[in-house]
């Protein structure tokens, strides 16, 4: 079985009054069975509202980035979309990425089925049988994954939530998931 897995960045501010537009998108292909990625793709998105000095800081993306290297989000789906099928493969985050892709991929008249996303943080959650989401970073090291870096930037930390999920599907079955359809939005 293949999977997807991606990562998102947001423009966010300081006293965390939300969540912005998606910068960058970061996205990996999965073969369970063999337990590897077999396919990469980043893509820096250009929003419309400026780089505020926070979200640098949290991601280092800077607006020079965005202006140099972004392009819109309908652009960034497409490349994405080029390299790994949004329509034939389930897609895995960790959080409240789920949330985020809905609000703005329909803002964007952007096609995708939702049932397709699913939040592994809240499988993780229900097959540990707590109140409350792991962060990633307590799930890896509980479940012995690898952590890539830099953090807070969208492809290695899409690469650290797919090795997460090899490690997870090694003793879960992923179907589980897309059979019961246990992805929570948030």
């Amino acid at each position: 079985m293949k999977i997807a897995v991606y990562d998102l960045e947001m423009i966010c501010w300081e006293d965390h009054k939300g969540v912005g537009e998606i910068i960058e998108i970061g996205a990996v292909l999965v073969d369970l069975e063999k337990g590897v990625i077999t396919n990469k793709v980043n893509v820096i998105v250009k929003p419309n509202e400026a780089i505020n000095p926070f979200t640098t800081k949290i991601t280092g993306i800077t607006q020079r980035m965005v202006d140099k290297q972004g392009v819109d989000l309908t652009e960034a789906i497409r490349r994405i979309n080029k390299k790994i099928s949004l329509k034939n493969n389930h897609w895995f985050a960790w959080g409240s990425d789920v949330s985020t892709i809905v609000r703005e991929f329909t803002r964007h008249d952007i096609e995708f089925n939702v049932a397709n996303f699913h939040n592994l943080a809240v499988f993780t959650r229900l097959l540990h049988k707590t109140s409350y989401s792991m962060g990633l970073k307590e799930a890896c090291e509980f479940y012995g994954s690898e952590i890539i870096t830099p953090a807070h930037r969208a492809l290695p930390d899409a690469i650290t939530t797919a090795n997460l999920a090899i490690e997870l599907f090694k003793t879960h079955d992923p179907k589980l998931l897309v059979r019961d359809n246990l992805n929570e939005k948030d």
